[in-house]
């Protein structure tokens, strides 16, 4: 993975290199060339993938998975057209008609939780699934730190001896980097009864995030694992999705027109070769650990992870499920400045940002959790944990504190300002968090991590204390403060938790929005209600400008050349056309 420090690349170029030597496709030749076209819903028929035979059964489908509980269960697989195909499961029969390409579909249940069954599926083919469950089932994606395992984790002997766990199920997808959508996957893959001998290669955030669930639901939990390190969230993003978003055009359509075979952060590759294949499988939700390939557009993520976001859930077709993230951890030399620019806090910020504004959304904090050496920190249990308390929350509908204390608000009062706080459980405290140990109260503690500046913009070190269920910030230097940053940093001193042991999300009080102007300028970073002048590039020769479009709401005039916008509270992104 690369790290912050170094560049992530630009959005608008067509990424090709592959930041942690991830596979690339065996097949990645004929089939993974022509232009861009859409998967589709699962009652739209889809032409066969080019250059591959489609089983009779989809391979997802294979002993020991979990299926979703509570839920019309999509079954499908491919025959030919025209074809009778009978799914049979708990003495119910349900019958499906392959389309004119040859898939069949059929929706199961609903069914309550239990097993284990047999599947029988019939027709011009039979095959049977033996030790299948009704349950919940999780999918769980993002790069490096999603893929880390629980051989490469904290405690990984133990974890591993210690990990019988007969209805945790587990299946891995295959990588595939592919321009256009597939239906398939890249090779063969099993769901796999969790244990010490297949515990060790899989995803420690899924496994310890599943593990969790199943010991309080006491229902079966099936855990879906697609990640791949170093890679971009436009990688994981659908092209009709990404497409909304004036920034990356120029990469797709880059990557329409490109020969080459895919690499692992081409726009759109794994959301095509990893997670296409994978609809319409019945989810509960998602559980989402990226975000360090993208450090530098904190800004821009701020609208391509919510991009993301609704694109999965419409292509699942599942309803609004949960969507969990992972918020970055601390990184880098610990900080003993107060800063006003990092870009690991914009994209922190960004994650935040995009939980607050959707409460299907949730948040597992773990600035307090990281190490100052590696991007890559070894305790997932942590990680795992705060995941899973935050799906009790979102998910299950359970009343318990999910998130550590979340900032709501401020108020100057003087010489200082009062920030006000959701979220606080118990109450708040200062805390110490050591390792796997739990977080420790500290008894008269100070807390840390707290700035404060005036009009200047000019950040210092601030005095914090907690009062009831509000924190006052102050500092002599500061005589007339007009905004708080606390946790603002690549490795922030942040010790502010409530006393269920959670930490508050770094944040800021002062926001600024950034616009993308696409073959013009005006790009750059604004507050809220300022006025931007945008002017579109000369037009490339026998052209005339047309017309601005993307986020045109706030534009003086879209067919002025030379216009006014003024900036809204969110990320920005527009382009200058022409025309003959």
């Amino acid at each position: 993975m690369t790290g912050c420090s170094g560049s992530m690349g630009d959005p608008l170029q067509d990424v090709s290199g592959d930041e942690e030597g991830g596979s690339e496709a065996s097949d990645a030749g004929a089939a993974d060339r022509g232009p861009l076209r859409a998967p589709g819903g699962p009652d739209v028929a889809i032409p066969p993938d080019p250059g591959v035979t489609m089983p009779f059964v989809h391979s997802l489908f294979t002993d020991h998975m979990v299926l979703q509980r509570q839920a019309q269960t999509p079954i499908w697989g491919w025959t030919q057209a025209g074809t009778k195909v009978t799914v049979e499961i708990a003495g119910k029969s349900f019958v499906a008609t392959a389309d004119q390409y040859g898939r069949w579909l059929v929706r199961i249940g609903p069914f309550e939780a239990g097993g284990p069954y047999t599947l029988a599926i019939s027709g011009p083919k039979a095959v049977v699934f033996q030790d299948v469950f009704f349950g919940d089932v999780w999918l769980c994606s993002g790069q490096s730190n999603m893929f880390l395992s629980v051989a490469n984790a904290l405690n990984a002997k133990a974890e591993i001896a210690a990990s019988d766990f007969p209805q945790l199920r587990l299946f891995t997808v295959p990588p595939l980097a592919l321009r256009t959508p597939r239906q398939t996957l890249a090779s063969a893959s099993a769901w796999t009864v969790t244990g010490p001998t297949t515990t060790g290669g899989f995803s420690a955030t899924c496994y310890v995030f599943g593990r969790a669930l199943h010991g309080k639901l006491k229902v079966p939990i099936g855990l879906i694992h697609s990640s791949v390190g170093g890679t971009v969230a436009q990688a994981w993003t659908s092209a009709p999705a990404l497409a909304t978003i004036e920034d990356f055009k120029p990469a797709l359509a880059a990557a329409a027109a490109s020969s080459a075979p895919a690499t692992n952060n081409t726009v759109t590759a794994l959301y095509n070769g990893m997670i296409a294949p994978l609809l319409p499988y019945g989810i509960k939700g998602v559980t989402w650990y990226q975000g360090e390939a993208n450090v530098g557009r904190g800004p821009q993520y701020s609208r391509l992870l919510p991009t993301l976001i609704a694109d999965w859930r419409a292509n699942f077709r599942m309803g609004k499920v949960p969507f969990l993230i992972v918020q970055l951890p601390n990184w880098m030399e610990a900080q003993t400045v107060a800063v006003e620019n990092s870009d690991l806090a914009l994209l922190r910020d960004a994650q935040l940002q995009t939980v607050l504004d959707d409460p299907q959304n949730g948040l597992a904090v773990t600035a307090d959790i990281g190490e100052a050496l590696t991007v890559h920190p070894r305790n997932k249990q942590d990680v795992g944990a705060r995941l899973a308390a935050s799906a009790f929350h979102v998910a299950y509908g359970e009343a318990n504190v999910f998130s550590g204390p979340t900032n709501t608000g401020m108020k100057v009062e003087g010489g200082q300002i009062r920030l006000s706080f959701a979220n606080v459980g118990t109450g708040l405290m200062v805390g110490r968090k050591l390792g796997l140990a739990p977080v420790q109260e500290v008894a008269g503690g100070v807390l840390t991590g707290f700035a404060i500046a005036g009009a200047d913009r000019k950040y210092v070190w601030a005095t914090a204390t907690i009062d009831a269920q509000d924190v006052v910030v102050s500092s002599p230097q500061v005589p007339a403060p007009v905004s708080v940053r606390h946790g603002w940093g690549n490795n922030p001193p942040c010790n502010l938790y409530n006393r269920e042991g959670l930490l508050a999300s770094p944040f800021r009080t002062d926001p600024d929005y950034e616009i993308r102007v696409v073959f013009g300028t005006g790009s750059g970073t604004f507050r809220a209600a300022e006025s931007v002048t945008i002017v579109a590039n000369g037009p490339p020769i026998g052209k005339r400008f047309d017309k601005w479009v993307g986020d045109v709401q706030n534009v003086s005039d879209v067919r002025s050349p030379r216009a006014t916008l003024t900036m809204p509270s969110r990320y920005v992104s527009i382009a200058a056309t022409y025309v003959n």
